[in-house]
């Protein structure tokens, strides 16, 4: 995308980085107004659906902060923009874009169909088939279990240009230790991909644990590259997921696919899943084991409470919590209510206990 056609015939190029720390807040305000320029256009001229114009204009900024590592508008947040897409739907009568709901994959749905998954490889009797389904086994486990999104630890692309060492997770990035009582854990090195400025450069590590009665992605990261291996000279340069055939990175498209089959093979509906779903999958799992709110936005690196909207809710964990309530009386610390009602349903419970 090279140049954006604005309303009144002007071509405007389509790649605008703007410095995030000594750009005026004017100039990134008049960027913002050019894409909401753009976005009347798209329905108004060229007069197609709002929702359509919503998704190209989301796939245009997506583009340039993936390519560039900076936002159209200087990394500025858009506030405006989702406001005149509203309008423009009442304008319109069209019911405002809708994001697809992305459901996650539990752990032990992923167990199961990986282990149909290497079934199937190794009855192909083809060394490669097996190779490459052990990076994907590797994969699909550490995106879960370290809550990271597809992006975090895979190129959009796996040509040269897509794959970027100093962005990307190699295999100098994965190393092996041993914790307490000599369980061993592996650790990646990987980056945040919704990272802005500097930091979408620096990467975190992710601790991945040995021993898991679902998933262990630290037996599956060591049997990757046992089947893989690298000369260590190597592997700074070396994409940590790799298909060994053409020893380019998988890509977050790889993944997606890969999911979805996956999925399949469980009868499951594919099309309900996708590789954001490890994530979602991660999170819930975390959740339901007993991590508080404040854990879970730290190991799944989130900066904001958006997180709450991928948790599902576990019917067994339901349970729990209901039963608690049911059982646990509730002291206010205002002293407006009649603590006479507390004191009557106590002793009627202690009543109930002894007959």
């Amino acid at each position: 995308m090279e140049t954006v056609r604005t309303p009144d015939g002007m071509q405007t190029p389509g790649i605008r980085v703007l410095d995030p720390l000594t750009t005026p807040l004017a100039k990134k305000l008049e960027e913002e107004e050019l894409v909401m320029l753009f976005v009347w256009w798209l329905v108004e001229q060229v007069q197609i659906l709002v929702r359509s114009a919503n998704q190209y204009v989301s796939t245009v900024l997506a583009w340039h902060r993936r390519w560039f590592g900076i936002g159209i508008g200087a990394n500025l947040e858009f506030k405006r923009l989702p406001q005149m897409i509203d309008g423009l739907c009442n304008q319109k009568v069209e019911s405002p874009p809708l994001q697809k709901k992305r459901f996650g994959v539990r752990p032990q749905w992923l167990s199961v169909a990986l282990k149909k998954a290497r079934h199937l490889a190794a009855d192909s009797r083809k060394e490669k088939f097996v190779t490459l389904q052990s990076c994907y086994d590797a994969c699909t486990q550490s995106a879960l279990v370290g809550v990271l999104r597809a992006g975090d630890l895979l190129s959009p692309l796996s040509d040269k240009k897509g794959w970027n060492p100093l962005r990307d997770a190699s295999r100098a990035d994965l190393t092996f230790k041993a914790g307490k009582g000599g369980r061993e854990f592996a650790v990646i090195m990987c980056r945040n991909s919704k990272a802005k400025g500097p930091k979408r450069w620096q990467k975190i590590p992710v601790y991945l644990p040995s021993g898991g009665k679902l998933l262990d992605p630290c037996a599956a990261l060591k049997r990757m590259i046992q089947l893989d291996p690298v000369e260590e000279d190597k592997k700074a340069s070396t994409p940590l997921f790799r298909d060994p055939t053409s020893k380019q990175s998988l890509t977050t498209a790889h993944i997606r696919s890969h999911i979805r089959w996956l999925m399949d093979l469980l009868g499951l509906d594919p099309t309900k899943f996708g590789a954001h779903s490890l994530r979602i999958g991660g999170g819930t799992a975390y959740f339901n084991a007993g991590a508080d709110e404040l854990v879970l936005k730290t190991l799944g690196r989130w900066s904001t409470d958006v997180y709450l909207v991928y948790l599902e809710n576990c019917r067994d964990r339901a349970m729990q919590l209901a039963d608690a309530a049911c059982n646990t009386s509730v002291q206010s610390m205002q002293d407006c209510f009649c603590t006479a009602i507390d004191d009557e349903a106590c002793e009627a419970s202690k009543a109930l206990e002894t007959d």
